[in-house]
């Protein structure tokens, strides 16, 4: 598990009462309580990088099939405040299985003490009737970033490094960095501002590895970086038949290609040839240190 606050003060309250908070906070924004796969799909947000693998949380009522998880999601619809409330629920919860030993809950533990939080909070979900139990399994998963992902990159003098994943393609993985170095894995939107323009491909082996974590999605990151990110090829290449330009050709993972000007040449690195198409992912480790240390 990643570093989760597993308290956050004294007289914190109990996991069942924060499950009531989750599902009025719900209530108050779309006029009624979640149903049980909205739950779900909450619950899912705001479990991502608290384990060095993916964790999917499903469910199903009891036995007489009075609840339901089909029907049309709302959970596009509600705030940050509900995810919020959906991760304190999961780190009291994990607080509660560690004990004061701190042992780290495994994902099935951690299921485990849903089923029991949600049989303690009779009415709390719009389709499962008071009393009824609800059984929550966990399946792991290698981690796969998907776009939006916040992602959470070690600093080598301590902190933290943020980068919102914009697109998944054959080239690899495209990464928006956001400026300077942050104390915690936390990010917050307001204070996310792109430290670089150009997006960065990268691959994926540091995050399989857990040293790079998932700490959040948010899709509107992805709208301070191009939708589309491109590579670029460097002038001067002689391969018979492509016009590279005078400063340099950019390619998108469909192909499409435009020439480049001076002035956008200069900022990729393609004239002092610093410009690399994809970055590894310790060598971009090492380039955010050195640029925000």
């Amino acid at each position: 598990m990643g570093d989760v606050t597993l308290f956050r003060g004294q007289g914190a309250p109990d996991p069942a009462s924060l499950l009531t908070g989750l599902s009025s906070e719900f209530a108050e924004q779309v006029d009624r309580k979640p149903t049980l796969g909205e739950l779900l799909e909450i619950l899912n947000e705001a479990v991502k990088g608290m384990f060095a693998v993916r964790v999917t949380f499903s469910a199903k009522p009891g036995p007489s099939g009075t609840g339901t998880v089909a029907g049309n999601s709302f959970v596009g619809d509600v705030g940050d405040s509900v995810f919020e409330d959906a991760r304190y629920l999961l780190e009291m919860l994990a607080a509660s299985i560690a004990g004061p030993e701190r042992q780290e809950p495994s994902p099935a533990q951690l299921a485990s003490a849903l089923s029991r939080v949600l049989k303690e909070s009779p009415g709390v979900l719009h389709d499962v009737r008071g009393g009824e139990r609800v059984t929550v399994k966990a399946s792991k998963g290698p981690v796969k970033p998907v776009a939006g992902d916040v992602l959470a990159i070690p600093a080598r003098e301590g902190g933290y490094h943020l980068a919102v994943v914009v697109a998944r393609n054959q080239i690899g993985t495209a990464l928006g960095i956001f400026r300077g170095k942050f104390a915690e894995p936390v990010y917050r939107r307001e204070d996310m501002l792109p430290g670089r323009r150009i997006p960065v491909y990268t691959d994926d082996e540091l995050l399989r590895e857990g040293k790079w974590r998932i700490v959040g999605h948010d899709d509107a990151l992805r709208a301070q970086f191009p939708s589309d990110p491109e590579i670029y090829h460097a002038p001067g290449l002689n391969i018979p038949g492509i016009d590279y330009g005078e400063y340099g050709l950019a390619e998108t993972a469909a192909g499409n290609t435009r020439f480049v000007g001076p002035d956008e040449a200069g900022e990729v690195g393609l004239l002092d040839h610093s410009y690399r198409q994809v970055q590894m992912s310790e060598d971009l480790q090492e380039l955010l240190d050195s640029l925000w240390p």
